[in-house]
């Protein structure tokens, strides 16, 4: 998370790895923003230069398009846990 940039994406992408074990939704966050991503779940260097390539063009995007796919992944999660999922989204990780 150190070597990520900006603050608020930092903190999204290691919620992300924390609790999903991996990096995929980041991933094809960053490829549906032109980047052109293998989707191995991994922070490795490609990822990471994606990651600094869309900061450094609008790090308010870069979060919002991680958010909006971390929210589509919580809305096809188990209907037990989505309202806590999606309040959990709300308040942490609110859209700039």
């Amino acid at each position: 998370a150190s070597n990520i940039p900006d603050q608020d994406v930092a903190n999204i992408v290691m919620h992300i790895k924390m609790h999903y074990g991996n990096i995929r939704i980041v991933q094809k966050a960053l490829n549906s923003m032109g980047e052109n991503l293998k989707m191995n779940g991994h922070m490795n260097e490609s990822t990471m230069e994606a990651l600094h390539n869309q900061i450094k063009n609008d790090p308010t995007l870069t979060y919002n398009v991680i958010r909006s796919h971390l929210k589509s992944a919580y809305l096809v999660s188990n209907p037990v846990y989505r309202r806590g999922f999606l309040r959990l989204l709300r308040l942490n990780f609110p859209v700039k």
